[in-house]
Formats: C-alpha cells, structure tokens, sequence
C-alpha cells in the first residue's frame, strides 16, 4: 500500500511539474508557475530540473527569497555546498536579507532516482 501511495505521489509531482512548465512556457513572465514547478522538481528530487525553473525566476527577479531558497535547496541536494553558499553570498551582495535561508544538508525526494 505504501508503495503504490509513493508511486501515486511522485506520478502526482511529476504531472505538477510538466503542467507548471507547459504554463511557465506559454506565460514567460509567470513566476509563480517556474516557482511551483521548481517545488515540485525538489519533491522529485530533480535537482537539475529545480535549478532551470528557479533561475528562470532569479533572473527576473533576483531578489525573490522563494527562487532563491529552491536554488539553495537543489544545490544541496546535489551535494554542492559550494554553488549553495556562492547563491547566498550573491543574494546578499544584491541586498537580499539570507538569514532566514536554510541551507542545512537536505533530505527530500519521494523517490530515489
């Protein structure tokens, strides 16, 4: 039963995904949709993915703490500290307020890809 739950969670999460990106493709400027399928791309534990729609955000607005924390987020999950903390020290140099970033190690994924 747990199995199938994970199974319909993760087929849930990647259906999000696609329909955030179809609507971020057709909206450019619909951060909400980059923001979301990024969540979702985290849930996946696709942190590439993650990066993609995240950054779209960043680069229309780099101040956006949201954007920024997925960026953080991915590249923890990736296991690279070092493009996590170069994020934050670059959101603070553009007068982003990182004290309530977490950056700490993540576990998140449903599923193991």
């Amino acid at each position: 039963r747990k199995k199938l739950e994970i199974r319909d969670s993760s087929t849930a999460l990647a259906q999000r995904v696609d329909k955030m990106e179809r609507i971020a493709s057709q909206s450019p400027g619909n951060k909400k949709a980059s923001l979301e399928a990024a969540e979702a791309s985290l849930g996946l534990g696709d942190a590439d993915r993650a990066l993609r729609n995240a950054s779209k955000v960043i680069r229309q607005d780099p101040k956006n703490v949201t954007a920024i924390q997925q960026v953080v987020e991915a590249h923890m999950l990736k296991g690279d500290t070092l493009s996590a903390q170069k994020t934050i020290d670059q959101a603070e140099r553009s007068g982003v307020n990182v004290k309530g970033l977490d950056w700490k190690p993540v576990v998140r994924p449903l599923v193991k890809q």
